[in-house]
């Protein structure tokens, strides 16, 4: 594949300070935002709206978020889809109003691919902060290769190709190992290609998750956006198939503990035991999130989990709503019960485990 024929093809390498580097990083990028408000109106901040629609395993279902130039997060926007409102759960530290964060929820169980979706998000008062061209819904993909049982070899090309994912606008192969050391996408104009390369050099030693998804809607990964700032609005639509790359260590029938830094998982593995605060876990998904390819590997994470050891339920208990298993609660609860630069299957999942 010559290089211009690539969207975009993006390599990120993270050493094991991420969990710092993210944090500084995602405060320097609420800083950046422009000193103009979404009305023209000086004496008010701008707000910036962040939606990404996903599939779990009851149907679809969106979340976003939205803050204003001063690095808050703000509870009191008006957020719709088709006209449906989205719900608020606070996510993170209950006590502390500094690692609260409001997230905002909505169902799309009825919907399905090939069905058009119009986001908008308005201030209280119903001025529109921001309301992008209607979305897509992307069919069914499924994911041809790599297959589940194949080995995939370090350093070596792997080929990745899919079938389905009518109705987006790009396609896009990924990677990531699950120390957090490595991630890559290419990302391509849906119908141009029909498989995907992953180039020798990425593919690395120990576990990892590897996949397509189908992209539509207004983001900087899918070129309808002009800018790749972070800071920018983005309503995203994501579907995704994955494989992972286990390495898992079974407890020894025999054996009752894991080894010191490590602790029992849902699936009777030995996990990570580096677990980080609430609202450290929310800020640190949330920034991976509005980098596009963090809201992939979760989702690919979670569906991969689900998949080998159902039944996987997480719920978060918090006021009147109860907010139910998607790829950034997973995230979340993983950072908070186990690790966020350390993944393994069998962790948070099978059974159900609830948060208040």
């Amino acid at each position: 594949m010559s290089a211009n024929e690539t969207i975009m093809e993006n390599k990120l390498r993270r050493s094991k300070t991420i969990s710092l580097l993210l944090v500084v990083l995602f405060t320097l990028s609420t800083m950046s935002l422009p000193a103009c408000s979404d009305n023209d109106n000086n004496t008010l901040p701008q707000r910036v709206a962040h939606a990404t629609v996903y599939f779990d395993e009851e149907g679809t279902a969106a979340v976003a978020w939205v803050q204003d130039r001063d690095q808050n997060f703000v509870s009191d926007a008006i957020l719709t889809i088709n006209n449906r409102p989205f719900e608020v759960i606070f996510l993170g530290d209950e006590e502390s109003d500094e690692d609260s964060v409001p997230i905002y929820y909505l169902e799309l169980y009825d919907l399905k691919g090939g069905d058009s979706l119009t986001f908008v998000a308005k201030r209280p008062d119903g001025t529109v902060i921001y309301a992008p061209p209607s979305s897509q819904i992307p069919m069914p993909l499924e994911l041809v290769e790599p297959e589940p049982d194949q080995t995939l070899v370090p350093g070596e090309e792997v080929v990745v190709r899919w079938a389905g994912g009518e109705g987006s606008s790009h396609i896009a192969a990924f990677y990531a190992d699950d120390l957090g050391e490595e991630q890559y996408w290419n990302v391509q104009k849906y119908g141009d290609v029909e498989s995907i390369k992953v180039p020798p050099g990425i593919i690395r030693d120990g576990s990892g998750i590897i996949g397509a998804v189908a992209l539509s809607g207004d983001h900087s990964s899918v070129q309808v956006s002009t800018s790749a700032d972070p800071v920018e609005h983005f309503f995203l639509v994501i579907r995704v198939d994955a494989v992972s790359v286990p390495i898992e260590t079974y407890l020894d029938g025999s054996l009752t503990t894991c080894p010191t830094g490590q602790k029992i998982g849902n699936a009777g593995i030995c996990c990570p035991n580096k677990p980080i605060s609430g609202g450290t876990a929310t800020k640190l998904c949330k920034f991976e999130w509005i980098t596009g390819i963090g809201f992939i590997v979760w989702s690919a994470r979670y569906h991969s989990d689900e998949q080998e050891y159902p039944p996987c339920k997480l719920v978060y208990s918090g006021f009147d709503l109860i907010f139910k298993t998607n790829p950034f609660l997973y995230c979340y609860a993983y950072s908070l019960l186990f690790s966020h630069t350390k993944w393994s299957r069998g962790c948070l999942c099978p059974g159900t485990t609830t948060f208040k």
